[in-house]
């Protein structure tokens, strides 16, 4: 299998909050990210190609910073065991320049560069 991935993609674990078009909204778990992408784990269910919005929380003390974009579903990994998650490729279609910059700084930082 060849990798189609044209980013870098950096171990970083944080909740990650999807709100569907339809307002469906998800709680998740980010298990890496890169400049075009995010890896989730989560207890429900999204269909491929669903749009929707993606909030992402970094807390340092009492100091909060939001990243925000959108993204698309487009791969979904079933869970393969009782207890497991599905797992949730989203490919980021839209960030703002704040956020852009905040995510372009943890995948930087994490990566050791």
């Amino acid at each position: 299998m060849s990798e189609k991935r044209t980013r870098k993609r950096v171990p970083f674990v944080i909740k990650a909050v999807i709100t569907a078009e339809n307002n469906d909204r998800v709680e998740t778990v980010a298990q890496n990210i890169s400049m075009s992408g995010l890896f989730l784990r989560g207890e429900k269910e999204i269909p491929l190609h669903t749009t929707g919005r993606i909030n992402i929380t970094l807390e340092f003390g009492s100091q909060k910073l939001a990243l925000n974009m959108k993204g698309e579903i487009v791969r979904l990994q079933k869970p393969r065991k009782k207890g497991d998650k599905y797992g949730i490729a989203v490919n980021i279609t839209e960030i703002d320049p704040d956020s852009s910059i905040t995510l372009f700084k943890m995948v930087q930082f994490q990566s050791g560069k």
